[in-house]
């Protein structure tokens, strides 16, 4: 009796073994398909999303020619450049005023930009399931330096040449919409990158970075039903 107990014991414990071992194994590759075609769906959407922002009237008018009623703003706000004579009252009523300067036009571009950054900034926040806010929004000039981003108009990267630093850039200011992840302030980024057409060239690109943080791995752990984790290499670490 014990023999045959025995003998039944191990084999019923290696049948079930193999058979909850190839059980787990199918689900395993169930969850793992399905989390590369919800991840791939949503870079679908976040790429597009990008994509067609940087094609509203809003961002290509970022790089619209400079009006009159812009420069007087600046300049009540400012003052006059430097060298200009502003001390005739018999003649300032008629007066032409001045063109703007490089310096002057620079601040009314990234004046504009900021502002459609911060726009930008808040649809995200309300439409982006989970109500993720980007870590990072910023508009580049066609050679990518920053021109303005979202939290500070002057905050770092504004003035950086991000296609020094990353190939997406360059690949974005040739015409072609990119995702890529970069590492950028100790924080690695999910970002998706469009160009901005006008008049049917290439005058710059939108920008958009996500930290991908244990936040996301929660949502992902909420949504499949199970722990997941990210892994990334740095340099020969992960």
């Amino acid at each position: 009796v014990l023999a045959v107990g025995l003998g039944g014991w191990l084999y019923l414990s290696s049948y079930y073994t193999e058979h909850f071992d190839a059980q787990a194994r199918q689900r395993l590759e169930r969850d793992r398909d399905l989390f590369v075609a919800a991840n791939q769906l949503n870079a679908v959407k976040f790429l597009r999303t990008v994509m067609a922002r940087s094609g509203a009237s809003e961002i290509e008018g970022v790089f619209a020619t400079v009006t009159d009623e812009e420069i007087a703003e600046l300049r009540e706000t400012y003052g006059m450049p430097e060298g200009v004579e502003t001390d005739n009252e018999e003649n300032a009523e008629n007066a032409t005023p001045p063109p703007a300067t490089d310096e002057e036009l620079r601040l009314i571009l990234r004046r504009r930009a900021h502002q459609e950054c911060q726009a930008f900034r808040a649809f995200l926040s309300q439409e982006q399931a989970g109500g993720r806010t980007p870590e990072l929004i910023a508009i580049t000039d066609g050679n990518g330096v920053v021109i303005s981003r979202d939290v500070d108009p002057n905050a770092q990267p504004v003035g950086v040449n991000l296609s020094k630093q990353y190939s997406s850039v360059q690949r974005a200011l040739r015409g072609n919409a990119v995702r890529d992840f970069w590492y950028w302030n100790e924080f690695l980024l999910d970002v998706a990158i469009a160009p901005i057409h006008r008049e049917g060239s290439v005058v710059g690109s939108v920008l958009v970075g996500y930290d991908i943080s244990n936040g996301v791995a929660q949502a992902d752990r909420d949504m499949f039903g199970e722990d997941v984790a990210y892994l990334f290499r740095q340099g020969e670490e992960w």
